[in-house]
């Protein structure tokens, strides 16, 4: 099972795209945002099947759903973070680069000097 987060500004849209997302099977929509950085910062989880064991981060659900969880058979991990995700979009029409960095994650001197520096990807336009 693929889980999707569908990250828009718009509530019909995010509407639209979970409709179509949820009718393909294997794909499941597991939350919504409607800014870049709620999605970036969007608690994780992964669920392994065999064995049947469930990591999330540490806050990501509360104890009350915990406890169904674990009352249910799961095996349950709470951890610190689960990775880094970052998010970067080009506006079309005038190119304007945005990005969200993980806040979960502290970015280094130099990698945040090589980004303003625009080293990263010469490719990319600003």
């Amino acid at each position: 099972m693929t889980r999707i987060l569908v990250a828009d500004d718009h509530d019909v849209v995010r509407e639209g795209i979970r409709a179509l997302l949820d009718a393909h099977q294997g794909w499941s929509v597991c939350g919504e945002a409607t800014t870049g950085r709620e999605a970036v910062d969007a608690p994780r989880s992964h669920h392994q099947w065999l064995p049947d064991r469930l990591d999330l981060e540490q806050g990501a659900v509360s104890d009350d759903v915990l406890a169904k969880l674990r009352a249910l058979g799961h095996t349950v991990r709470q951890q610190g973070s689960q990775g880094a995700a970052h998010s970067i979009w080009v506006q079309p029409g005038t190119g304007a680069v945005f990005g969200v960095n993980d806040k979960r994650e502290s970015v280094s001197k130099a990698s945040a000097a090589k980004w303003s520096a625009g080293s990263l990807d010469p490719g990319v336009k600003r």
